[in-house]
């Protein structure tokens, strides 16, 4: 009955800030006030929070709200955020999940819903059904979720909180929302149940589960429209490991010399069959074969020159190329080298990728559209996340410029890419030229020169303004967080401690 007193606790909201912060997020809400603003005064406005809360006047923000790929994603306020993530941890406290699932939950991850996935293939189980519930969030029942909640917690208070933040948003749960998986896991809590009691095996991430045996689609669907789901019928199929299936990002597949190691005989029936049939479909000779293997496509000069030059790039494309397999930070190397040069080297991924038996067209292309990163990966990473740089022979300038494989493609062709910052640190092949030396030293003498002007007119700014506070405070010392400011003859100083 004191949870309200829990969930407006000065500690709870600062513990409910660093998780806030901590996920390092560059958007904000319709306030427009982000992270870094409210962090610059964080107590001040934590104690105001505090303060609207326990008096009753708190009042949530509406969200921001934005379309991706057919649905709305929601963007609240910084004090929203706190004040969900604050309630999530109170009512995660008194609302134990069923060992099932793994989704936002202390300790669990998509890891370890493949772990119970590894141990369901050990004991023998081959088949499974694939479900996705259609429109997961929008589609949860606020009233019957609310009556959930108020079983586990009295306080009318936090329950009276806990309904002005549902009611910001129109209909459902809101996409984004710290509120909305703890919620959206305790919903479907009875129905996590139900399954896991009425199967051999059960396991749910959010809304995508992996259920054995196939037949109980069924089950899932009566269970599923007795609290106003529907499955997604796209996205909803039966999968065996024989024939491979991808579950949460993993490629899920068993190999035909494991399964005879493991004895599993039966699986190992299975997995021939499947590639009988997939070489029975192949209706070309050996020769036939040969001469239609992938031709290289004409690429330009410059991003050819990448592979030639650079010893690790060529390795990882020989990879892919013999072995028709990239880890996830090879894939990452191609797109961190490529993403700069354009049209032709996003080809490039996708045609390198291709090689990959596990390659997708529309999972590649989400990746190069959505990475963000200013320049191209350098070669000290490169050479960090490969291990071995010892057959590396690209020499670059001074230390203090940047050196990437790009620097290749831009000796072919120039104006292939421009680095968006630190402009001024693009490397470049040594010159043994003294001329070529002179310029550059030059070029960057000049550089400084205007970077110290620059430094120099911002100092006489912030000088002339705490000549003004010293002048309107009538005194010769102002305290700051830093240490006391005092003014002498001489200028002004700061005393630390």
């Amino acid at each position: 009955m004191f949870e309200f007193d829990r969930v407006s606790n000065m500690d709870m909201l600062h513990r409910a800030w660093q998780k806030v912060a901590g996920k390092d997020s560059k958007s904000y809400g319709i306030d427009g006030v982000d992270l870094s603003v409210y962090r610059g005064d964080l107590m001040k406005h934590l104690r105001m929070l505090q303060a609207y809360v326990v008096t009753g006047n708190y009042l949530p923000q509406k969200e921001k709200v934005f379309k991706q790929k057919n649905r709305d994603i929601c963007i609240s306020c910084v004090d929203e955020k706190i004040m969900q993530t604050a309630l999530s941890e109170i009512i995660t406290s008194v609302y134990k999940p069923p060992n099932s699932v793994h989704g936002f939950i202390p300790k669990r991850s998509i890891f370890t819903a493949k772990q119970t996935l590894d141990h369901a293939m050990k004991s023998g189980m081959t088949d499974f059904l694939k479900v996705d519930i259609q429109k997961f969030y929008e589609s949860t029942d606020i009233k019957r979720l609310f009556d959930m909640v108020s079983l586990l917690i009295g306080d009318e208070q936090f329950l009276q909180l806990l309904r002005l933040m549902l009611n910001v948003h129109k209909k459902g749960l809101s996409t984004g929302s710290c509120l909305s998986p703890v919620l959206s896991n305790l919903y479907l809590c009875n129905f996590d149940n139900e399954v896991a009691n009425n199967t051999d095996f059960y396991t749910r991430y959010v809304d995508d589960m992996l259920i054995s045996p196939i037949v109980s689609l069924n089950l899932v669907k009566e269970k599923l429209g007795e609290i106003g789901f529907e499955i997604n019928e796209q996205k909803t199929a039966a999968v065996n490991v024989a024939s491979g299936f991808r579950y949460l990002g993993f490629d899920i597949k068993s190999n035909l010399n494991t399964a005879i190691e493991n004895r599993d005989f039966a699986l190992a029936e299975k997995i021939f069959e499947v590639q009988e049939c997939e070489l029975s479909a192949e209706t070309e000779t050996v020769e036939t074969i040969v001469e239609t293997q992938k031709v290289e496509p004409d690429f330009p000069a410059h991003l050819i020159h990448v592979q030639k030059k650079c010893y690790i790039i060529r390795l990882i494309i020989q990879q892919a190329k013999t072995e028709h397999y990239l880890s996830y930070p090879d894939k990452m190397t191609l797109l961190q080298v490529f993403h700069c040069l354009g049209d032709a080297g996003m080809k490039y991924i996708h045609y390198i990728l291709s090689f990959c038996e596990n390659y997708d067209y529309a999972t590649t292309q989400n990746h190069i559209r959505r990475y963000k990163a200013d320049n191209p990966l350098g070669c000290k990473k490169l050479c960090e996340r490969f291990g071995d740089n010892s057959k590396c022979s690209c020499k670059f300038s001074a230390e203090k410029m940047y050196p990437t494989p790009i620097i290749h493609a831009q000796r072919i062709q120039p104006d292939c890419f421009v680095l968006n910052s630190p402009k001024e640190n693009i490397g470049h092949f040594k010159s043994h030229s003294p001329k070529r030396k002179a310029a550059d030293a030059l070029s960057s003498l000049m550089e400084l020169n205007k970077k110290k002007y620059e430094i120099e007119e911002q100092q006489a700014v912030f000088k002339g303004q705490l000549e003004s506070l010293f002048e309107r405070s009538n005194s010769y010392e102002l305290q700051t967080p830093q240490g006391l400011l005092v003014k002498t003859d001489d200028g002004i100083f700061i005393k630390v401690g």
